[in-house]
């Protein structure tokens, strides 16, 4: 199917789920959901739409989930989102979009889930999530972002999960997460970040896993991690770290899990786990040790349990 013919819903005022996906659609005439107001669900992936305009999905009031993945799309002009003020999971991975214009998804208050991973962004301008105060879970992956604005992430008190995987982020500013207070996990693998400046992660009191995997970090300043008091899980898997300074996970009293597997680390100074009372997981493998005997002294890791890469002292 390439078109939707004029009147094709007509009568179908009960529907409660439509799915459109999988066709050859290229556009979507004005009025072609006009009058399916009990409409929940609406899938419109794996076409080849290029541009969604405004009002196209007016009169869609109760509509919840929205699909609209593997698309060619480029942009979403503004108000194309008007009206769903009851959507809760909004899915336009797979696109190629550029740019998101600021109140894109103004009036979407309920939206849970907003996933724009695999599309060709290589900026977020501030107050794009504008609005969206009950979103829990947003998705940025295998974009080409190289910098975050700070108050780009402003406003979203509720969001839980932020992946940012596989973009090209060299640095993260001071006051990047500012607002996210609820955030829980927050994915970093696969970015060109280098090193992480102090206050980077402020305001993240309540996270509890944060990934770094796959980045170039070459060292951990001390304060790196300031502010994460109920981190449980650090993972710095395939970094090039040939040091790790005394007091680097300064403040991250709850951690329990640490990956360092696969870095360049030497030796293990003196007071580099020091206040990580918490920890029971620690992966030092694939490091070029400078000597067999390199161990960690289990008195200052009481319930470390699972040591792997080196033996304890």
């Amino acid at each position: 199917m390439t078109t939707i013919p004029a009147g094709a819903f007509q009568g179908l005022e009960q529907l409660q789920t439509l799915d459109l996906s999988g066709n050859q659609l290229t556009t979507i005439p004005a009025g072609t959901f006009q009058g399916l107001e009990q409409l929940q669900t609406l899938d419109l992936g794996w076409n080849k739409l290029t541009t969604i305009p405004a009002g196209t999905f007016q009169g869609l009031g109760q509509l919840q989930t929205l699909n609209v993945w593997y698309n060619q799309l480029t942009t979403i002009p503004a108000g194309t989102f008007q009206g769903l003020g009851q959507l809760q999971e909004l899915n336009l991975k797979h696109n190629k979009l550029t740019t998101i214009p600021a109140g894109t998804f103004q009036g979407l208050e309920q939206l849970q889930t907003l996933d724009l991973g695999w599309n060709k962004l290589t900026t977020i301008p501030a107050g794009t999530f504008q609005g969206l105060g009950q979103l829990q879970t947003l998705n940025l992956w295998y974009n080409q972002l190289t910098t975050i604005s700070a108050g780009t992430f402003q406003g979203l008190e509720q969001l839980q999960t932020l992946n940012l995987y596989s973009n090209k982020l060299t640095t993260i500013p001071a006051g990047t997460f500012q607002g996210l207070e609820q955030l829980q996990t927050l994915d970093l693998i696969s970015n060109q970040l280098t090193t992480i400046p102090a206050g980077a992660f402020q305001g993240l009191e309540q996270l509890q896993t944060l990934y770094l995997q796959y980045n170039q970090l070459t060292t951990i300043p001390a304060g790196a991690f300031q502010g994460l008091g109920q981190l449980q899980t650090l993972d710095l898997w395939s970094n090039q770290l040939t040091t790790i300074p005394a007091g680097a996970f300064q403040g991250l009293e709850q951690l329990q899990k640490l990956n360092l597997y696969g870095n360049q680390l030497t030796t293990i100074p003196a007071g580099a786990l020091q206040g990580l009372e918490q920890l029971q997981e620690l992966d030092l493998r694939g490091n070029p040790w400078h000597s067999s005997s390199a161990c960690i002294n289990s008195s200052s890791l009481p319930l470390l349990n699972d040591l792997r890469g080196v033996r304890f002292c």
